[in-house]
C-alpha cells in the first residue's frame, strides 16, 4: 500500500470544492468525517485495512452502527477520487472487495467493523 498522500489536507478542500455540496452543513459534516479518517490514516505507515479498523474503532463510541456505515460511503468515494486522481495507488476497500470476491463496499465495512474481522471476511 501506500502512505498518506497528503499531509497539507489540500486534497480534501479541493475534494470538497469540486463536490458542489448544496448546503455548507454538508460540506462540515463532510470535511469532519474525511478529517477523522485522516487523523488516523496519518499515525499509520500503510493506507490499508489496519487504517479502517482503527478509524471504524475510534468512531464507534461516538456513531451508532448505523450512522458509521453510512459515513463510510463518504470515505469510499474520496478514496475513488485520491485514486482516479493517481494520489494513491490503490483503494484500500476496493482491495479488499476484490480479495474477499465481493462486489459491494458496504460489506467489507460492516466486517471491518465487526469484533471478529477474520470470520467476518471469510
Amino acid at each position: 500500500m501506500t502512505t498518506w498522500p497528503d499531509p497539507e489536507r489540500q486534497l480534501i478542500a479541493r475534494y470538497l470544492a469540486g463536490l458542489g455540496l448544496r448546503h455548507a452543513d454538508s460540506c462540515t459534516s463532510y470535511r469532519h468525517v474525511l478529517n477523522s479518517f485522516l487523523d488516523v490514516a496519518e499515525c499509520h505507515a500503510e493506507l490499508g485495512k489496519d487504517v479502517m479498523v482503527a478509524w471504524l474503532q475510534t468512531l464507534s463510541d461516538h456513531w451508532m452502527a448505523t450512522t458509521l456505515l453510512n459515513r463510510t460511503r463518504i470515505i469510499d468515494r474520496f478514496l475513488d477520487h485520491l485514486l482516479n486522481i493517481g494520489a494513491i495507488e490503490r483503494n484500500p476497500v476496493t482491495a479488499l472487495c476484490g480479495a474477499c470476491n465481493i462486489k459491494r463496499c458496504r460489506p467489507v465495512w460492516r466486517a471491518l467493523a465487526s469484533h471478529d474481522l477474520e470470520q467476518a471476511l471469510a
